[in-house]
């Protein structure tokens, strides 16, 4: 039902109008609209390889000169080991079964207790400095401080185990060091080195160059 009122020059309609609302509008997403407060919000699209190459060593000395000077950023990394370690660190539990299918409670204790020995410091590490606990404390705290960390196994090495651990700081990865196409001949896909770390066609890491 509607009611017109005139009002000399103006004609006034009220009432429900059966006329269908457009339906032209468009969704979006708040994050990109363009605004007083979005204007100077950085759009470029660039990849995260360039991004974190531009700013990656930056980025590392302040997460380290934030462990050291700030106690929340402290209680993180203790947070983490705690949490995702435990005091203990990563430990070793065999399930090895004899031929009826029972444990066999003497091979796994065997080679529980050569576990346990070859993570004593002296043992472990190449530099005889360190505990399996201590390399498992490093190794989830590098990468959160920063960005990553080397581990290399060493086969061979002269202790009574003929193995040990090498860490290398993330820092001796050259991240200014990239290669499009390092491999093989024309026509045929190569390996490409991206920031020090060299991939495969299937992006495979398959070497570190420092």
């Amino acid at each position: 039902m509607k009611f017109s009122l005139s009002l000399g020059r103006f004609n006034l309609t009220l009432g429900r109008s059966n006329t269908p609302r457009s339906t032209s509008g468009t969704r979006s997403f708040a994050a990109g609209s363009i605004n007083r407060l979005t204007s100077d919000w950085s759009t470029t699209v660039t990849s995260a390889d360039v991004e974190a190459r531009n700013d990656v060593t930056k980025l590392r000395s302040r997460c380290r000169e934030l462990e050291r000077d700030d106690p929340y950023v402290r209680h993180y990394f203790k947070l983490l080991r705690n949490n995702v370690l435990g005091w203990q660190g990563m430990r070793l539990e065999m399930k090895v079964k004899d031929p009826s299918g029972s444990l066999d409670v003497q091979a796994n204790t065997t080679i529980e207790d050569a576990w346990t020995k070859w993570g004593k410091k002296g043992n472990c590490t190449v530099t005889k400095q360190l505990s399996w606990r201590a390399v498992c404390w490093l190794v989830i705290t590098a990468p959160a401080r920063d960005g990553g960390v080397l581990l290399r196994k060493v086969r061979g090495f002269d202790n009574e185990f003929g193995f040990a651990l090498q860490l290398l700081e993330i820092d001796m990865l050259d991240v200014y060091y990239n290669v499009p196409n390092c491999g093989r001949d024309q026509g045929t896909p190569g390996n490409e080195i991206r920031m020090g770390v060299e991939l495969n066609q299937w992006k495979e890491p398959i070497a570190y160059h420092l």
